[in-house]
């Protein structure tokens, strides 16, 4: 097996049809695997071999794609280190995950040192190189070889490396096929960092179908712009993006749906009531979101139907996983008898963490006995649907007592003039900590209104002391709120007003 195999395959059934649409082009199908075939071939005579571990730095798609498939095609293993980050964490990610070959977009000049890597180039050096004489077959691998290293968000700390087997990445394909269909004629834009696990799984999956991809736009105005003239039919992306692109509309005067779009599926983020409403009445109505884990996928779905009968649910478990809440002795909790924190297995979740020298306890126990331990916690219910408090690594700890932000930022997110909202801990010059909520605001906001509806229904400790309010809330490239930022920008001083004040 091989996860290029569906793709070779769309390649020999339906070699003109588009595969990947550019700013510079249509490529079909033939185009792309023809592409990646001339790739593999100097890849494979500049000693590029079964297991090998392939750093990418490319911006762009097409490259991006190219090089992904033509590591597979080797059986080798590729890992994006991404166009995020500091050039120490590049430099760092790439010796954790043992990068012996490196190659970057045209466009793309790293600027760290890959010391483990024999070869160093760019696509176009690459494509410059003498072909392998012989043919270079496809890798025929065994289900649990590992194609892919990917990468956690981090919102937490650093993002954490994780190993992809081929037999996990095509049982998820064909699984979310079942689920979230996609067709030949299906055009679809996944508006996030195409290296991305979120954003590999549907790229992948949409060139397994035979649909076309829509390359990743570099800002929200051209993906805006992309949706239309692309004709796009499905939009995979994080809310954040979401909202950018509708600020955009909204800015162009454009009140208009695109007419082409039919789906839109946000992950990678919490999506709050105000978010689902603008989206479903500015975008598209038949929003789905996917809530997930990089480490598993997606997790539950929820759907226009369930997020107007009930709100507060997360989604409704997809049938190929299976999710357990557990006590703190880590017994299950039988469904609809509680919450705890969720634990996960599947066929398609990832096979571990590559665990650094200061991996933490948690980190080195999260897969174990054949589950994933998420940091997530919340509830399971008897027909499946999911319902989430919080994460354990974001509650805060307020002189001994703690306190789970998730539930003050449920409440807050209800309230009239509310897009979204984030409630962090922040420590004064004594180091005293007290909570601020950092309020993105949509009209007015009445904040009495706000301050006693938190006296009225929190307990005094998790009521926030102050206010802020921001433009947008502060995420990294899979859409996360990063929560620390944000609690260093207020203690520094953040833009925007603070209606009630903030702890100095």
């Amino acid at each position: 097996m091989n996860v290029v195999q569906a793709i070779a395959r769309q390649a020999l059934s339906r070699p003109k049809a588009p595969a990947l649409i550019t700013p510079n082009g249509v490529v079909s199908y033939e185009q792309l695997m023809g592409d990646v075939l001339r790739l593999a071939s100097r890849m494979a005579q500049l000693g590029v071999r079964r297991g090998d571990v392939v750093g990418i730095l490319a911006r762009n798609s097409l490259p991006h794609v190219w090089l992904t498939l033509a590591t597979a095609w080797l059986g080798g293993i590729s890992v994006s280190l991404g166009t995020e980050g500091s050039d120490e964490d590049k430099a760092r990610n790439a010796e954790l995950c043992g990068v012996k070959f490196f190659f970057h977009g045209d466009v793309d000049v790293p600027k760290f040192a890959t010391p483990g890597a024999v070869v160093r180039m760019s696509v176009r050096e690459l494509f410059a190189q003498a072909p392998s004489p012989e043919p270079v077959r496809m890798v025929q691998a065994e289900p649990q070889d590992i194609w892919r290293i990917a990468f956690t968000s981090g919102t937490t700390g650093r993002p954490k490396a994780m190993k992809i087997a081929h037999e996990a990445m095509i049982l998820k394909n064909h699984a979310l096929g079942s689920i979230v269909p996609v067709l030949p004629q299906d055009r679809v834009l996944v508006q996030m960092g195409t290296g991305l696990v979120f954003a590999v799984t549907y790229w992948m999956r949409t060139l397994a179908a035979g649909a076309a991809v829509v390359a990743r736009q570099e800002s929200a105005d051209k993906a805006w712009e992309a949706l239309q003239l692309y004709q796009v039919t499905f939009l995979v992306t994080s809310p954040g993006n979401a909202l950018g692109m509708l600020a955009v509309a909204r800015g162009q005067g454009e009140a208009v749906r695109p007419a082409s779009l039919r789906r839109t599926m946000l992950g990678g983020a919490a999506v709050s009531p105000a978010q689902r409403a603008q989206v479903r009445r500015e975008l598209c109505e038949n929003l789905l979101i996917n809530y997930g884990a990089s480490e598993v996928g997606m997790v539950a779905l929820l759907n226009p139907a369930l997020m107007d009968s009930d709100p507060a649910c997360a989604g409704r478990l997809v049938d190929y996983l299976e999710v357990q809440a557990v006590d703190p002795k880590g017994q299950p909790i039988p469904p609809g008898q509680g919450e705890g924190l969720l634990r996960m297995r599947s066929a398609t979740m990832a096979s571990g963490y590559i665990l650094s020298p200061d991996a933490s306890v948690d980190d080195a126990q999260a897969f174990r006995d054949g589950w994933f331990y998420s940091k997530d916690i919340g509830r399971v219910a008897l027909d499946g649907r999911v319902y989430l408090s919080g994460r354990a690594s974001d509650v805060i700890n307020l002189g001994g007592v703690k306190v789970d932000p998730a539930r003050v930022e449920e409440l807050l997110a209800r309230e009239p003039g509310v897009l979204e909202c984030a409630v962090v801990g922040v420590a004064d010059q004594h180091a005293v900590v007290s909570l601020v909520a950092v309020i993105v605001p949509q009209g007015e906001v009445d904040w009495p209104r706000l301050q006693r509806r938190c006296a009225e229904v929190l307990p005094a400790i998790a009521v926030p002391r102050g206010f802020v309010t921001l433009d947008a809330l502060p995420r990294n490239a899979s859409g996360k709120v990063m929560r620390a930022e944000l609690a260093k920008g207020i203690r520094r001083g953040s833009p925007g007003k603070t209606p009630v004040g903030v702890p100095a």
